[in-house]
């Protein structure tokens, strides 16, 4: 009645506008055919133009709206014609659905058709398959039938209804509001919603939309109707023939299982027929593993069942087989001979016997055995207990159970297993007694004496059939001391484990078997990634072979190995380990080896940097000046990090100037302004880096090591260091030139200190030279006789003291002690000093204390003391004839035996008031005459041979500018 409500509803909305165009021709015509006789014929003439028009409209109408529906039945009808054929291919899902879908989009030219099935578990209309243009516009449907708002459209409605509905224009039609705006601009303006109905319930709908409002009309929707009809008929029969499939191969599935099952049972699993002929019709393979029979030769040629048991044990089995059912453990023969006990269970059903078989030798043999262990189960240390299997009650008790417990054995039997064990423990005890019962078990739990105190035990129990009677026999071992050695071994391995040095343990062949978590802080390894691996997996290659096989060599001799070396950790890098091994030995073996690490790396690299340190202190400490000093920097600074390019600047004028460079100069051109730019930013830096300036230098970068003295007030910076490294230096080597850079610094202060002294000492001694000299020039001319003969006899005697091998330093001193010589006669008088004429043996007295004078005169100054022995002791002779001591031959200073050659060569040479000049050659005669007696013989050959050097003549070998001032 509904439906047909809707279909006259659609008759009305769908043929309105043909009716008004019918009317409006039956009234022209009746106006036409009532006053075509009675009007003028000039006047007929618009009632025919509208008439003929109004009847050409309506035919055109007519006829349009006839094809349409004539080319709308077509394609239903192509469709039913086409979807029959689909049932018939039969694709799987949800292929079948999607055909369904193009058909009626292409066959009756629609925008969309979907089919949409009810989940009743969700009560959501589930989109299975889809067709169209306007295809994604399911995706935005999701129709739900407990939603009272989005299940008032055709859809929902044709659903709860079983009926079809039709939106005649999606526009206009409010049900259609919750997706209108989805709908239009997909083209779509009506639709048609066809419930899929099948045993008296809806189980979905088809649903179609087309581009045109009033598409569908009710002959459309008859005949789609048969459609939804013969589709939802094939879904279902399609959902059931799967259904069946499914339940019909899970039925396979359970009977290969179930065969599976029967074929991999340990228990022999058999059939045997009684009647007509007595016959084995079914048997496992277990009856290979437990008879040693072929399953085929016993089904095929089966031997007498006399051949298997004796004839007592076939009067009882055909006694209970009278019965129809029963149990019996028989002594069945094997195939090859040997005996086993088989507990057979079975029933006979429609004249054959169909049981199960359980090899129970071990059990039964378990039982014989207990039999024969009770003598010795009296004698063992280990507590023996014969505990009933039904209710834990002890049956029996060896004397050992006697002494622990502290009970009598009488006592021990009036009590069960739950009463030795302790309170918390008990509520386990039937769960134990099971699985013992079963299969055996081994456990640890507490158990009580008489007294009352509570002390552990290890029990191992099985169970076993003694006599009618399922029996558990348990050995019980008390374990208390057995955990008091477990607690002192977990007490030990928490200190290995909580120890900071990591310890491994390997067996004879460096296989890791223990380490604790220390290792996998030092390797970065886990312990579970190292376990069953060689310890030569943490090997860096830094170590040769020969250093391995001294270490093994050595532990396997049995004695413990102690070093250093570099490993590897799982990262890659690399660090110093310092690594104790000791060999554990058993019954003198050695089973074992503990190894103790320990990383040394940081300890390593401070003794690494203090090393450099010391080096650079060492190579800065033998630097006499800046130049020396400049130069060994820089090639340690170039040797510690490896750079391109060693630059040392020093601040002049407020500008940095390059004292010394190691590599290519050229590499520094126009650092100058940079550093000075830079300043503010490295000034207060030990080591500042940056990356190289474009156009300055090539790749990398720069780093700037500023030297200040902390040993000063201001912490002046004394100079800066640069260095052009293509690679980015390490933090290793930024640290050590941060640490090396105030010892450089104060190195450069101690330098700039040293030079600043030497300048004022070499001023200071130029002053003290300079009053020397006046001296000399002063008793010159005191002597006016011996003028100039300062100046000569200096400048010989260090000439041959350069020749004889003097320092630098000791030709200073003899400069000053010739010019000093005669410092001692400005105590003697002018009268004698000056006698024209020769001196008496009194005058010669007085004049002899002139070098004593002169040691008096001298020796309160420091600086002129080791320039004393030549005024003290240039009058002394070889032969030791001279004054004033009367020294002779190696006694006298060497300085004091050159000067008195060239003191008395320069006499002789020279006027005296008491005698005139003598000739060289005559001088030089008695030279050699007086040597070995007056003076050194080496000393007189060195004199003569410079002398010959000179071409024999001391002209232009003294200087004339000889600078008293």
């Amino acid at each position: 009645m509904k439906n047909k409500s809707l279909s006259a509803q659609y008759l009305v909305r769908f043929t309105g506008g043909y009716i008004l165009l019918a009317t409006m021709w039956l009234l022209i015509m009746h106006l036409w055919m009532r006053h075509d006789q009675t009007l003028l014929s000039w006047t007929r003439l618009p009632l025919d133009i509208g008439f003929i028009a109004a009847s050409a409209l309506f035919g055109y109408s007519l006829i349009t709206q006839l094809w349409h529906q004539i080319d709308l039945q077509r394609g239903l009808s192509r469709l039913a014609t086409r979807l029959h054929q689909l049932s018939i291919n039969a694709p799987p899902s949800p292929l079948f659905e999607q055909e369904v879908c193009r058909l009626a989009v292409e066959e009756v030219d629609l925008r969309l058709a979907w089919i949409g099935l009810v989940d009743p578990a969700t009560q959501q209309v589930v989109p299975v398959a889809r067709w169209g243009p306007a295809s994604d516009y399911v995706d935005v449907v999701q129709i739900r039938l407990d939603d009272a708002e989005r299940s008032c459209g055709p859809t929902g409605t044709s659903l709860r209804f079983g009926q079809p509905v039709v939106a005649a224009d999606i526009a206009t039609d409010p049900r259609m509001k919750p997706w209108r705006d989805a709908a239009l601009p997909r083209g779509l303006r009506s639709s048609a919603a066809l419930p899929l109905y099948i045993d008296g319930r809806v189980i979905g709908t088809l649903n179609l939309y087309a581009e045109q409002p009033d598409f569908f009309s009710e002959t459309v929707i008859d005949i789609g109707m048969l459609l939804a009809g013969n589709l939802a008929h094939i879904i279902e029969s399609r959902k059931r023939a799967t259904e069946r499939d499914a339940a019909q191969a899970a039925f396979q599935q359970s009977e290969a299982r179930f065969r599976r099952l029967a074929e991999q049972a340990p228990d022999i699993i058999f059939r045997y027929a009684l009647a007509p002929q007595s016959q084995l019709d079914l048997v496992n393979p277990a009856v290979r593993d437990i008879l040693g029979y072929e399953p085929e030769q016993l089904l095929t040629q089966m031997p007498a069942v006399s051949a298997f048991i004796d004839q007592s044990q076939i009067e009882q089995a055909k006694h209970l087989i009278a019965q129809g059912r029963g149990q019996i453990q028989l002594y069945t023969r094997r195939n090859d001979g040997r005996y086993v006990w088989l507990d057979v269970r079975f029933v006979v059903v429609d004249g054959a016997v169909e049981g199960i078989a359980r090899d129970v030798t071990a059990q039964v043999e378990a039982a014989a055995r207990l039999a024969r262990y009770e003598l010795l189960s009296a004698y063992t240390r280990d507590i023996v207990l014969f505990i009933r299997a039904s209710d834990g009650r002890i049956l029996e008790a060896n004397a050992a159970a006697e002494r622990v417990y502290g009970y009598s054995r009488a006592e021990l039997c009036a009590q069960t297993i739950y009463d030795l064990r302790a309170p918390e423990t008990r509520q386990i005890v039937r769960d134990q007694m099971n699985q013992a019962n079963m299969q055996g078990i081994l456990f640890e739990t507490l158990h009580l004496r008489r007294d009352g105190s509570v002390f552990p035990v290890e029990v191992s129990s099985i169970g076993a059939d003694i006599g009618n009677e399922r029996v558990l026999l348990s050995v019980i071992r008390d374990i208390s001391e057995r955990r008091k050695a477990q607690a002192e071994l977990d007490l030990l391995r928490t200190a290995l484990n909580a120890s900071a040095q990591a310890i491994v343990i390997t067996d004879t062949n460096g296989t890791i078997e223990w380490a604790n978590p220390a290792f996998t802080t030092l390797t970065g390894y886990s312990v579970a990634e190292m376990l069953g691996q060689h310890t030569r997996l943490l090997r860096s290659g830094q170590q040769d072979r020969a250093f391995y096989a001294a270490m093994w060599a050595q532990i396997l001799s049995g004695q413990s190995w102690r070093g250093e070396l570099i490993n590897r950790r799982k990262d890659g890098s690399l660090y110093h380990e310092e690594m104790t091994i000791t060999p554990v030995k058993r019954d003198g073996v050695i089973e074992h080896f503990i190894a103790v690490k320990q990383d040394i790396s940081e300890r390593v690299q401070r003794e690494q940097k203090q090393t450099i340190i010391n080096a650079l202190n060492e190579v800065m400490r033998a630097a006499q000046n800046w130049a020396e000093l400049a130069l060994v920097l820089v090639q340690q600074l170039h040797t510690i990090t490896q750079a391109d390019a060693v630059a040392l600047w020093r601040q002049t004028d407020e500008t940095w100037q390059i004292e010394q460079v190691f590599g290519d100069p050229s590499l520094f051109t126009g650092l100058a302004d940079w550093l000075s730019h830079w300043e503010q930013q490295w000034i207060d830096c030990p080591v500042w880096r940056k990356p190289a300036p474009a156009g300055l230098a090539p790749t990398g970068e720069i780093v700037v090591v500023s030297f200040r003295c902390f040993d000063c007030a201001h912490h002046h910076c004394h100079a800066v260091a640069t260095l052009i490294c293509a690679r980015s230096i390490s933090a290793f080597i930024v640290d050590l030139l941060a640490a090396a850079a105030e010892r450089v610094g104060n190195a450069l202060r101690r330098i700039d200190l040293f030079e600043q002294v030497q300048h004022a000492h070499d001023k200071l001694r130029a002053a003290y030279d300079a009053t020397i000299e006046g001296w000399a020039r002063a008793l010159d001319l005191r002597d006016h006789e011996t003028e100039g003969h300062s100046r000569r006899v200096t400048e010989l005697t260090v000439r041959i003291a350069e020749r004889m091998g003097f320092s630098d330093e000791e030709i200073v001193h003899i400069r000053r002690g010739a010019l000093l010589h005669d410092i001692g006669k400005m105590g003697i008088p002018d009268a004698i000093l000056n006698k024209p004429g020769p001196l008496d043996e009194q005058e010669w007295a007085i004049m002899r204390t002139h070098p004593a004078l002169a040691v008096e005169l001298l020796r309160p100054i420091n600086f002129l003391a080791p320039a004393l022995a030549i005024p003290w002791c240039h009058h002394e002779k070889w032969d030791g004839t001279g004054y004033p001591r009367g020294l002779r031959g190696e006694e006298i200073p060497l300085a004091a035996r050159i000067f008195a050659v060239v003191d008395v060569y320069d006499a002789l040479t020279s006027n005296r008031p008491y005698r005139a000049a003598w000739p060289p050659e005559c001088a030089l005669a008695y030279i050699r005459e007086q040597a070995g007696r007056h003076f050194d013989p080496q000393v007189v050959e060195v004199f003569l041979a410079l002398y010959a050097e000179n071409g024999y003549t001391w002209d232009g070998f003294i200087s004339e500018e000889l600078n008293y001032a």
